[in-house]
């Protein structure tokens, strides 16, 4: 038989781990968890931050205590953070159609970035939104406005899209990928964002 030798190659190789799964880990689980990652060779860790959890109603504090334990952990181990901005708070409209949401959305972005400032460098902007009721300009509206607030921390964060889920047909409420990336364009989402977000899954 032939044997294929294989080699890590540094930075290549990530972990998405849903923030649940960290949180509920007990300080010295979590600190074993992200030793496991760095023996394995793993450089990144993408994970969510709930909006939501952050700040549950629109004019309450950020309550960052469980997000700041993931981030200086991974900070601990040299791994870099992919911070997800998802989770719908309750005091939001349905999909995301007022503007104020936007305005909102914003300014959890520009905390996030002037929190993890020197921990956080890449952001990604809500989850397959073409699957969860959010149409294209609503998003783009929300785009906009992270990437501004981002960038106006840290001109060079990294911003990425949302990542679409790999729907093939536009049905039943839900957007294909390809269309919903065109609708963001013509929304003139062009300009607010580093990089597209693709989840290049089975369907």
């Amino acid at each position: 038989w032939n044997v294929m030798s294989t080699e890590v190659m540094a930075g290549q190789l990530g972990m998405a781990t849903p923030y649940h799964d960290l949180v509920g880990k007990s300080d010295a689980e979590l600190q074993a968890e992200f030793a496991d990652y760095a023996a394995l060779g793993v450089s990144w860790i993408r994970t969510d931050f709930y909006w939501g959890m952050i700040q549950p109603t629109k004019i309450g504090a950020y309550n960052w205590a469980k997000l700041d334990l993931i981030v200086d952990t991974a900070a601990k181990y040299g791994i870099e953070v992919i911070g997800l901005l998802c989770g719908k708070p309750a005091w939001t409209s349905a999909g995301f159609a007022s503007a104020d949401d936007a305005v909102a959305f914003g300014a959890f972005a520009a905390a996030l970035a002037e929190r993890y400032k020197d921990k956080v460098d890449y952001w990604e902007i809500l989850n397959e939104t073409n699957i969860n009721g959010i149409p294209a300009a609503n998003y783009t509206r929300m785009l906009k406005a992270a990437y501004s607030a981002i960038k106006a921390v840290d001109p060079t964060d990294f911003v990425i899209t949302g990542g679409l889920s790999p729907v093939p047909t536009s049905t039943n409420g839900m957007w294909s990928a390809v269309s919903y990336l065109q609708e963001m364009y013509a929304a003139g989402a062009k300009g607010y964002f580093d990089a597209i977000g693709f989840h290049p899954y089975g369907w």
